[in-house]
């Protein structure tokens, strides 16, 4: 298999990204090249920070139902392997 090249989104841009599209942590998100999990990892952190924002406790029932909410995958094998790890 060729190799592919390897691209990392920043995490400015993610969240810039996240909130142009009206991302409120409610919706599914499936990343199909989340290659490290920036825009999954930034995406929880909307969620969790919105809770705080509120004065609502982020607890360990919300943080079950934020990653059931989150997907990612990646041609990269490491990636995809690797990125449950990181989550």
């Amino acid at each position: 298999m060729p190799e592919v090249p390897v691209g990392y989104t920043r995490p400015e841009l993610a969240v810039y990204i996240l909130n142009a599209c009206g991302y409120d942590g409610s919706q599914k998100m499936l990343d199909p090249a989340c290659g490290s999990g920036t825009f999954l990892v930034e995406a929880f952190e909307a969620t969790r920070k919105r809770k705080d924002d509120a004065g609502v406790e982020f607890d360990d029932d919300d943080i079950v139902e934020t990653l059931s909410k989150l997907r990612g995958m990646d041609v990269n094998w490491f990636h995809s392997a690797i990125m449950p790890v990181l989550s």
